[in-house]
């Protein structure tokens, strides 16, 4: 490992900002091991839009899914009333795999 990815290897460790789910996820993207990459790596939140833009459909409808519990809704930290949905779910449901 040459000194300028160590350096580097340490900034991302003293971040602040940078959470351990991202830390590890950066490490593995480092190393090269693209599989523990995709593992490792935070699942997305997606506002009602975007959301809806996926489905091809309505906010009305993501609304309405949200409602009777076919597609959660997170809350996002440090808001009161910011919600998304997390990608994962999103990719499920047009899956076509309604059960969690």
């Amino acid at each position: 490992m040459t000194d300028t990815n160590r350096e580097l290897l340490k900034l991302i460790e003293r971040d602040p900002a940078t959470t351990p789910t991202e830390r590890k996820a950066l490490h593995c993207l480092h190393r090269g091991d693209l599989a523990a990459y995709i593992t490792a790596a935070p699942d997305r939140v997606l506002k009602r839009a975007e959301a809806a833009a996926r489905f091809s459909c309505g906010l009305r409808s993501i609304d309405r899914w949200s409602k009777i519990g076919l597609l959660p809704r997170v809350r996002l930290p440090g808001f009161s009333r910011a919600t998304g949905y997390r990608e994962s779910d999103i990719s499920r449901l047009i899956a076509g795999n309604p059960a969690k």
